[in-house]
């Protein structure tokens, strides 16, 4: 035990007192900098080295041609399962390819959506001609196999398809809705099912939305639409159906809800119908436009507000 005395007499002879606290407390000093050091010095980055993923990232020779050094390239992973937000994303240049990029939950869009919380992802890389992550005709992309991120800690993606040149994912269909508060989420593709699960106080609050519908050849038009509402498209005969607003969206592998009732991540749940006919139907994010999951050619979906009342 460190005495009263003792300290005096140390303190008789400062250069003693320095070359124990030295002895002591550097040991533990330097092995904090030299985790950091594979870290680059960011203490947060070794909190989220248990998570990361490392994936390689490679172009097809055979499309050198259509890739300018200056293109943007999207980096993600995603759920199998449910809404296609990526759950992390990083952004390089074509000039930089190939190369090793590594995802972490220090590049989610949300914090809850963590590789931790999905028990199987996809990595997709993605050369942007026009610097938006949403796929547009003439993009080249790539994706690796499905693979438990619990497990698997690097991956592989080779661009090696021109976007257009394959069939387009399967869009994400819903029967009608139910009664009850939660809806069934039907995925075709994977057979898996999610729910819809809004918070009665959401549904209390959250009564409408703002749209802004564009139809194919048609000016912008600026629509206010109850949720359960339709509201039709210029003179195409088409109209849009508001299913679900959420204010703060989240997904998980089973479930897609709102983690708050303030509007931190506002997204809506949109139908297109032709009469009783469904064309498409997806999520439409207000602060993340480049990640919905509506897609039709015939008309574009912007979410402008999300609204507390329905005048």
């Amino acid at each position: 035990m460190i005495t009263r005395q003792w300290l005096l007499r140390l303190g008789r002879r400062p250069h003693r007192v320095l070359s124990i606290f030295i002895l002591v407390f550097m040991p533990s000093a330097c092995t904090d900098r030299d985790e950091a050091s594979h870290t680059g010095n960011d203490p947060a980055a070794v909190r989220a080295a248990a998570h990361s993923l490392n994936v390689r990232v490679s172009l097809d020779p055979a499309l050198a041609n259509k890739v300018a050094p200056t293109d943007t390239v999207f980096v993600f992973a995603r759920s199998t399962q449910g809404p296609k937000m990526p759950l992390a994303i990083a952004r390089i240049q074509s000039k930089d390819l190939p190369a090793n990029v590594t995802l972490d939950d220090s590049s989610t869009l949300m914090p809850d959506m963590r590789f931790a919380n999905f028990p199987e992802i996809i990595v997709g890389a993605r050369v942007s001609k026009s610097g938006q992550a949403t796929p547009q005709v003439g993009d080249l992309e790539g994706y690796s196999h499905a693979f438990a991120p619990a497990t698997q800690r690097q991956a592989e993606v080779v661009i090696a398809q021109v976007v257009g040149d394959h069939p387009p994912p399967l869009p994400v269909i819903m029967p009608p809705k139910p009664a009850s508060a939660s809806a069934a989420l039907g995925h075709p593709k994977s057979g898996a099912k999610l729910v819809l699960e809004i918070p009665a106080e959401v549904r209390a609050k959250w009564k409408a939305v703002e749209l802004t519908l564009t139809g194919k050849g048609g000016a912008p038009q600026t629509v206010r639409v109850p949720v359960g509402g339709d509201a039709a498209v210029g003179g195409s005969g088409l109209t849009v159906r508001v299913i679900a607003l959420v204010p703060a969206f989240q997904s998980n592998a089973d479930a897609v809800t709102s983690t708050s009732n303030n509007p931190d991540n506002p997204a809506v749940l949109v139908r297109l119908l032709d009469k009783d006919r469904t064309l498409a139907e997806g999520w439409v994010f207000q602060k993340y436009p480049d990640f919905n999951t509506f897609n039709s050619d015939r008309v574009q979906v912007r979410l402008a507000a999300a609204l507390t009342a329905t005048k």
